[in-house]
């Protein structure tokens, strides 16, 4: 199936910085500061009819930082290259909408999943050939793989979470029911002991991998969690939900760290950058970047011309995608990830 990818590139302060404007209104002054240096945009046209364009529904990117994953809403996959933002491959193997993509701490395998009931596991290595393949479950709304890569979590609507265990069987190993029902997202702690669960309640659910159930659950959010993730080598988790807030939880201690007042509309994913700077977007068409040390907001990223759905972040670079059918990729400056990670998320008055 063919499909057009339709390239911009802006510098900041040139002709077409419209792409990557910053708003300066009332600007924040705090120590490594973050700006946009570029923006790249690519407008993406729909694989199943000519001359329409396709809302971005969920992003991901390799380890290496090389590679790009790309869900949109014609169903299909497009694998990018991060330096020239081409396409390289088109997977369509799911029938309905993909809702969530993750890549494993190898790079190795792509997995997806979506409406359709389907998890699809891809070999990178091997022109992303699908290995496994799992039908006949729920429409699914988020996925994770755990840091070792040996176990897959998926999320549904009636808050069963999947886990897949045994690499080559193409069936569920067990699940875990979650008291949240329209679960939006997972995320595996570092050390693989722990699964975490954001889904309609608001509420923070801890799993207990070794035990296989849920161990507690924590009111976070005002509304439905849309986006968790955890800091680099620790139990601090960076929540963004409906509330338009963005919160850090300690998973160990139990303890919200850190709460900043973000939008208005609801946030739909929150990506950290370095050990003070995270990266928030939801339905204002805005990103914002938050310092969670100081709780500000220090920078506001403008272009994208309608809801941001996802994000993602390798090194310097984020990349946004959403209901405008663009996906963007931002220079940033001031951001500070050891080797394209994000170290640890404390909060602090330095």
């Amino acid at each position: 199936m063919a499909c057009l990818l339709v390239i911009h590139f802006a510098l900041a302060g040139s002709a077409f910085a419209q792409e990557s404007a910053i708003s300066t209104d009332n600007p924040v002054q705090v120590p490594q500061g973050v700006e946009v240096l570029s923006n790249l945009v690519v407008q993406i046209e729909s694989s199943l009819r000519a001359e329409v364009s396709v809302m971005v529904k969920s992003v991901a990117v390799t380890p290496d930082g090389n590679t790009l994953a790309v869900a949109c809403d014609d169903h299909t996959i497009r694998i990018l290259s991060v330096v020239e933002m081409d396409l390289s491959k088109t997977l369509t193997g799911h029938t309905d909408l993909i809702k969530s993509l993750a890549y494993d701490d190898a790079g190795e395998r792509l997995i997806s999943v979506g409406n359709d009931g389907r998890m699809l596991v891809y070999d990178c290595q091997a022109d992303y050939k699908v290995i496994r393949k799992v039908e006949g479950v729920p429409a699914l709304s988020c996925v994770a793989f755990s840091p070792d890569g040996q176990t897959i979590a998926a999320g549904d609507f009636d808050g069963q979470v999947y886990l897949l265990e045994q690499e080559g069987q193409n069936t569920v190993n067990r699940t875990v029911k979650c008291p949240s029902k329209d679960l939006r997202s997972l995320a595996f702690r570092d050390d693989g002991k722990l699964l975490v669960a954001g889904g309609r309640d608001g509420y923070l659910h801890l799993i207990n991998l070794e035990q296989g159930n849920q161990i507690r659950s924590v009111e976070l959010h005002l509304g439905r969690i849309n986006s968790l993730n955890f800091a680099y080598e620790s139990s601090v988790v960076v929540s963004a939900g409906r509330d338009g807030t963005v919160a850090l939880f300690d998973t160990e201690t139990m303890a919200e760290l850190a709460r900043v007042a973000v939008s208005t509309g609801q946030l739909f994913s929150a990506r950290i950058l370095d050990d003070r700077h995270v990266a928030v977007a939801g339905s204002d068409d805005v990103i914002r970047i938050v310092d969670m040390q100081r709780e500000q907001i220090v920078e506001q990223i403008n272009g994208h011309q309608g809801s941001i759905a996802a994000m993602t972040s390798s090194g310097n670079l984020l990349f946004s995608g959403g209901f405008d059918a663009t996906l963007r990729r931002w220079e940033l400056s001031g951001v500070e990830s050891p080797d394209g990670r994000s170290s640890v998320i404390e909060k602090g008055t330095n």
